[in-house]
């Protein structure tokens, strides 16, 4: 019975020490305005690296409270680089509209100037 306790005890502790460090790298990406490419390579082997202990060792001693909060802490991260990625396609997003509608302002141009080129009369008749 005491080894089952002292077992139980390991177990948990071990899967509360992993929360933790994935809620260390949780806030301290949310908590930068910016993040550089080297310190992005390095937050995301981290999260590589924290994933794999969840899938190799966390994710079957995890109980129903601990799986929330590790859902929580995944979802935190990746929302906090959704942001930035989203943010960079809108502005790619932007600058091929503004291409776009230049080539289309073209393409109008050219079609009114053949259109009046057909239609129009000759007024030195």
């Amino acid at each position: 019975m005491l080894l089952a306790c002292v077992m139980t005890m390991a177990r948990a502790q071990s899967v509360e020490t992993f929360l933790n460090r994935y809620k260390q790298l949780v806030e301290t990406v949310e908590g930068r305005d910016s993040i550089g490419d080297s310190e992005k390579k390095e937050f995301k082997k981290t999260y590589k690296q924290l994933t794999s202990e969840y899938h190799d060792t966390y994710k079957k001693k995890m109980n129903n409270d601990q799986l929330e909060l590790y859902m929580e802490y995944r979802t935190r991260y990746r929302r906090r680089f959704a942001r930035e990625k989203a943010e960079i396609i809108g502005e790619r997003i932007d600058s091929a509209g503004v291409h776009a509608w230049r080539g289309m302002k073209k393409a109008g141009s050219k079609a009114s100037g053949v259109l009046k080129g057909i239609f129009r009369r000759n007024k030195s008749k």
